[in-house]
């Protein structure tokens, strides 16, 4: 595919597509009416994505399919006109994250760019360069998932969607315009280590199950980039269990998360405000 600009029939395709999203968005059923109305800016955010690619489709972004540009700034000063309040940075990141969890959208990776336009980036200073890297396909809501953001209100990151999805997804949800920027995941196998651990155990202190499990394998996101320094893999595990009952994931097994002194049987020797893994209680 060159870079001309789009077929009158992709055109008039990908406005049929627009139309009927933005009709679904309306009269939104279901988990996609529970979650656009109960996710702060999400419904504003995802009626402005189709506004936007409207507005790009003069601009052919990628060799196939049909693309849009769009930065946090441009986001920010377009797509919450009529709410009294405008998101922050991060919680703009967190909702296209959720708009990519829920299929609504996808992220378009590098090599996926026409050749016009990755010759474009590559003559971007850095800065620039990663100002203007959210590059996105928009997808037929009809096909959405919205069930899979029951209980993701909070902020998630790539090692607990992994864990708690799985790795392709996590994936998706993170991909990167580039391999500047590392994710790390725990292996399935070795969160599952991480709960027999713990339930022979029966109670024992989260830094003292990351101090065992540091020896475990850590993979990181981009094979090509295996001598990536992670820094404290120790507080890494400790954040990532952390975030993990923010989900509910140590539930199923029957492990709950307390502080030491409001445990049964309090840890000798352990400060009352170490955090616990519990099981059985």
């Amino acid at each position: 595919m060159s870079d001309e600009k789009y077929s009158s029939f992709e055109v008039i395709q990908q406005k049929d597509m627009i139309r009927s999203n933005k009709e679904l968005i309306r009269n939104a059923t279901g988990d996609m009416k529970n979650h656009l109305k109960n996710v702060k800016y999400l419904k504003p955010l995802l009626n402005y994505l189709q506004d936007k690619q409207l507005q790009d489709l003069g601009y052919r972004y990628t060799d196939f399919g049909v693309a849009f540009r769009v930065t946090i700034t441009d986001i920010k000063n377009n797509a919450f006109k009529l709410s009294k309040t405008k998101p922050d940075d991060n919680t703009i990141k967190h909702l296209l994250r959720l708009l990519i969890l829920s299929e609504c959208i996808q992220r378009v990776e590098y090599k996926e760019l026409s050749h016009t336009q990755k010759l474009n980036y590559n003559n971007k200073p850095l800065k620039v360069f990663q100002a203007l890297n959210m590059i996105y396909k928009l997808n037929d809501l009809r096909n959405s998932k919205f069930e899979r953001l029951k209980g993701m209100n909070k902020e998630f990151n790539y090692t607990v969607l992994s864990a708690i999805f799985c790795r392709d997804l996590a994936n998706q949800v993170f991909k990167e315009f580039t391999p500047r920027n590392d994710h790390f995941l725990i292996a399935d196998e070795s969160l599952l280590d991480v709960v027999d651990y713990i339930k022979e155990n029966k109670i024992i202190s989260l830094d003292s199950v990351s101090a065992w499990q540091d020896k475990q394998f850590l993979e990181p996101y981009d094979p090509i980039k295996n001598g990536t320094k992670m820094g404290d893999s120790k507080k890494f595990y400790v954040d990532a269990y952390k975030k993990l009952d923010d989900f509910n994931y140590w539930k199923k097994f029957n492990i709950k998360i307390f502080r030491n002194s409001k445990t049964r049987k309090r840890i000798k020797d352990l400060h009352g405000n170490a955090l616990v893994f519990v099981y059985g209680r």
